[in-house]
């Protein structure tokens, strides 16, 4: 019987069909019985009552094809109907507009089987928007899978975000992962026109990230010369926050890098030279950052040729810092002379002022 039905439907010949409903499509014209109709959707029944439809005249539709339709009626009629990447999407809509669970899970079934890595971003919207929970599982076991891929700059950077946050989560520490991030973040920020400027809506997308995207398995020495050359996109008071497990030479590379993002963004801020930012200013950007440190951890070497040599951001510490850093017996020659010159100095400095 239903299929006899189906059959009626497909012939479209209103002579024979029973047909007691017409949609006009543009002037091309769909024929259906309306009783299969309204008693398949709630919003189909309100929709051809008989208050919307008081004579026999066609109603037009404009909001989808006749294609979308003769499908969508077919599905009414049969259970089933042509699916195809061209018009999936907009069935779904169908489906979802007028209420239709049977054919947003056939639907769903459909979009499980075709996705892959290069049409995964706009079947991910898909499944987001219309709460399509089991392809949603299919995506997140194939991120889990296939990150590696995904996180290639040429297809990350069109991936909705919350994609590009549910990889994120699956990176393993691929330092790619930072990079394609970014690249996300970069072409996201030029394609929306905001008033911020460029820099400062890259920093303010990118931080959105943060939580997912750093782990203790990261290159730290790749982050840091990252960061040395985008010293915007991560404010200095969160850099040691995002790599934590740091000591010895990282340590000393977090150190540096944080001074030469904070001159960077203080100069950006203040609208100084870089010649213009003053100790006082070095000092209040990395106070904070300061107390966290253990330069204990430092080399002497390092102490001398970073820290001491730019002391006019440290003077208050420096014999501290001196004192607490890392050195062997053949060193110490060279720590007390580094202590001494140090006094000298602060001495001369007094006397002139």
């Amino acid at each position: 019987m239903q299929q006899e039905k189906y059959n009626l439907f497909q012939s479209q010949n209103p002579e024979i069909g029973y047909f007691d409903v017409i949609f006009d499509f543009n002037g091309k014209l769909l024929y259906a019985n309306k009783y299969v109709l309204v008693t398949s959707s709630e919003t189909l029944n309100a929709w051809l009552s008989d208050r919307w439809t008081k004579d026999e005249n066609p109603i037009k539709i404009e909001t989808y094809t006749f294609d979308i339709f003769y499908q969508f009626c077919s599905f009414l009629y049969s259970g089933n109907c042509k699916l195809t990447e061209k018009n999936i999407f907009q069935l779904v809509d169908t489906a979802e507009f007028f209420g239709i669970q049977l054919l947003k899970d056939f639907c769903e079934e459909f979009l499980i089987e075709i996705f892959n890595e290069n049409n995964i971003g706009k079947i991910y919207e898909i499944a987001e928007r219309y709460l399509l929970s089991n392809l949603l599982k299919e995506i997140e076991r194939y991120v889990k899978q296939n990150y590696k891929a995904l996180i290639m700059e040429e297809k990350i950077v069109n991936l909705p975000k919350s994609l590009v946050m549910m990889i994120c989560r699956y990176h393993g520490g691929e330092f790619s992962a930072f990079e394609a991030v970014y690249k996300w973040t970069e072409n996201y920020v030029k394609i929306k026109k905001e008033d911020l400027e460029f820099e400062e809506k890259c920093k303010y997308k990118f931080s959105e990230f943060l939580p997912v995207l750093f782990v203790p398995e990261f290159d730290a020495n790749k982050v840091f010369a990252f960061l040395v050359e985008k010293p915007f996109l991560v404010s200095v008071s969160q850099l040691p926050k995002i790599i934590p497990n740091y000591n010895g030479k990282r340590i000393e590379k977090l150190f540096e890098t944080v001074y030469q993002m904070a001159e960077y963004q203080m100069k950006k801020k203040l609208n100084f030279s870089s010649d213009e930012i003053t100790e006082e200013v070095i000092r209040n950007e990395l106070k904070e950052i300061i107390k966290n440190i253990k330069f204990s951890e430092m080399s002497l070497n390092f102490v001398l040729e970073f820290i001491v040599d730019q002391d006019f951001p440290f003077p208050s510490n420096i014999l501290e810092l001196l004192t607490e850093c890392k050195r062997n017996d053949h060193q110490e020659e060279k720590y007390f002379k580094a202590v001494n010159i140090f006094i000298y100095t602060k001495k001369l400095i007094s006397k002139k002022f």
